[in-house]
């Protein structure tokens, strides 16, 4: 069934994003580009619908994110999305997530 086999890939990436903030709070950013990078290796294999894409956005900018801003900021970015996600917001957006000056939103 594809709409299982979508969940269960979207499911895999939450978990893989959960690994990514531990290893952020262990401070290892090698595990966690290895964790990040496979999320989204799982969401390329996935269907493409408006939910994959904007997770797909999501972790691209997390990684930009990471180069840029460094662990401490990125973790925070994934620990929130994580509470977003688990509260049921059905978008970004309704959690506040809040990008920089001329970004679009995700």
């Amino acid at each position: 069934n594809p709409e299982v086999e979508r969940e269960k890939i979207l499911l895999e990436t939450q978990a893989e994003k959960r690994l990514t903030e531990e290893a952020l709070r262990r401070g290892d950013e090698d595990a966690a580009r290895r964790h990040l990078a496979s999320s989204m290796s799982l969401l390329q294999s996935a269907p493409q619908d408006a939910e994959i894409d904007e997770e797909m956005l999501f972790l691209n900018r997390t990684m930009e994110e990471l180069d840029r801003r460094g662990s401490r900021y990125t973790e925070k970015r994934l620990r929130a999305d994580g509470s977003k996600k688990s509260r049921g917001y059905k978008t970004r957006e309704q959690g506040g997530q809040i990008d920089d000056p001329g970004e679009e939103s995700a």
